[in-house]
């Protein structure tokens, strides 16, 4: 009977091994979703440029209601050094339907060359009122052929009134 109990506590060791590492993977990942960052490699302008990930050091996403069915949209991107290309590829302001968020509005490709910051203002008119409102926005930045970092952020929503 001992040696019965010893093979099972060394498979069930074996096997908490196995599920150990992959659960801390899981866990990992979710974090990084939560916190709305999601860094991907299909982002990349070209095939060649390699992910760099510090190459943003600041982001700030402001949205405002200025006056009624108005959202005015802030977004402000700083680099340590100058970096051939900064801004965003997309943004999308999204309007929460009570389940889940729809686009509304799309505003692409918008940067700024040869410079360490990047800033840029819209304001989105003939919102509903009473609504959430929120902005999914993909930054960017590019130091040099092949070394490019991407960023997707959802900021906080906002009610229009």
């Amino acid at each position: 009977m001992r040696c019965f109990m010893k093979k099972y506590i060394a498979v069930l060791m074996s096997l908490l091994m196995l599920i150990i590492p992959l659960s801390s993977v899981d866990a990992y990942k979710y974090r990084a979703e939560d916190s709305h960052v999601i860094m991907s490699s299909s982002d990349v302008e070209a095939e060649n440029d390699r992910i760099i990930y510090d190459l943003i050091s600041d982001n700030r996403i402001d949205l405002l209601n200025p006056s009624s069915g108005k959202i005015k949209v802030s977004v402000s991107i700083e680099a340590e050094e100058t970096m051939e290309k900064i801004g965003f590829s997309s943004l999308e302001l999204q309007q929460s339907s009570g389940v889940n968020w729809v686009t509304q509005s799309t505003v692409t490709n918008q940067f700024e060359f040869n410079t360490d910051s990047f800033d840029y203002e819209k304001t989105f008119s003939n919102l509903s009122s009473g609504y959430h409102y929120r902005v999914k926005i993909t930054l960017y930045a590019r130091r040099a052929p092949g070394e490019v970092q991407t960023m997707t952020i959802t900021s906080d929503s906002i009610i229009c009134h």
